[in-house]
């Protein structure tokens, strides 16, 4: 009869001792939840998504502005409206072959 009664006094206190890590657990959940919902707010806010798209944006730009060719000296035609073709050529005499995604002519032809 004596261990009945040790064991019960046993069984007593782990359910106190889970009783209360169970309390502790769902204070620190709670605690832990206040402050990464606070803390994503302020990195979500708009002015600071604007701030990184804008960055973002400027990056990119940069980056393709590197791959930019300006040429000179190219004769001009009248029939010409497109000068990709005599780029291609002029690159190709080169031994270079880059991928032309976009060409044209800076100014207008003046006659004289």
């Amino acid at each position: 009869a004596e261990s009945d009664g040790s064991q019960e006094k046993v069984i007593e206190l782990q359910d106190q001792k889970l009783g209360s890590i169970s309390e502790t657990v769902k204070k620190d959940l709670k605690s832990w939840s206040a402050v990464v919902s606070r803390n994503c707010a302020a990195a979500v806010s708009v002015p600071r998504l604007q701030a990184v798209l804008q960055k973002s944006t400027q990056q990119d730009e940069d980056e393709t502005r590197k791959l930019n060719l300006m040429v000179f000296g190219l004769p001009e035609e009248a029939s010409e409206t497109d000068p990709t073709a005599e780029v291609a050529l002029l690159l190709e005499e080169l031994v270079e072959k880059p991928p032309i995604s976009a060409c044209t002519r800076i100014g207008a032809k003046t006659e004289g």
